[in-house]
């Protein structure tokens, strides 16, 4: 739970943070310069950039949430060699799909799901 779930509510708390500090800064500079911020603060979209922040995380915990899985399976059941016993099955199945099919379907599938997630989210 803690990648799925901890790790982005507390990159989304940093960065809402973050984004407060950099437009209260900006807003102090600009009041140094005998201009006003509401401009400013009157363009930012706060609530629509931070629910499109969360939607991504969200997005891409569950994207990532087979993957977990896989992992957490094949290490609560390895004893020894966690690390092979969790690639080399996958890496088995890609070798025979392209000796018996001549395909890459499941490469292509395992390689989206590793790398593919951002025109998905």
């Amino acid at each position: 739970t803690i990648p799925l779930v901890v790790l982005p509510l507390v990159s989304f708390a940093i960065t809402v943070c973050v984004q407060l500090i950099m437009l209260l800064e900006t807003s102090v500079v600009l009041i140094f310069h005998g201009m006003s911020p509401a401009t400013t603060w009157a363009n930012v979209p706060f609530f629509q950039s931070w629910l499109v922040l969360l939607y991504g995380l969200v997005a891409l915990a569950l994207w990532h949430a087979p993957i977990y899985g896989w992992l957490l399976l094949v290490s609560g059941w390895a004893r020894r060699a966690t690390f092979l016993w969790a690639v080399l099955p996958v890496i088995a199945i890609q070798i025979f799909e392209k000796i018996t099919f001549g395909t890459s379907y499941f490469g292509s599938f395992v390689k989206h799901r590793l790398f593919g997630f951002a025109p998905d989210a």
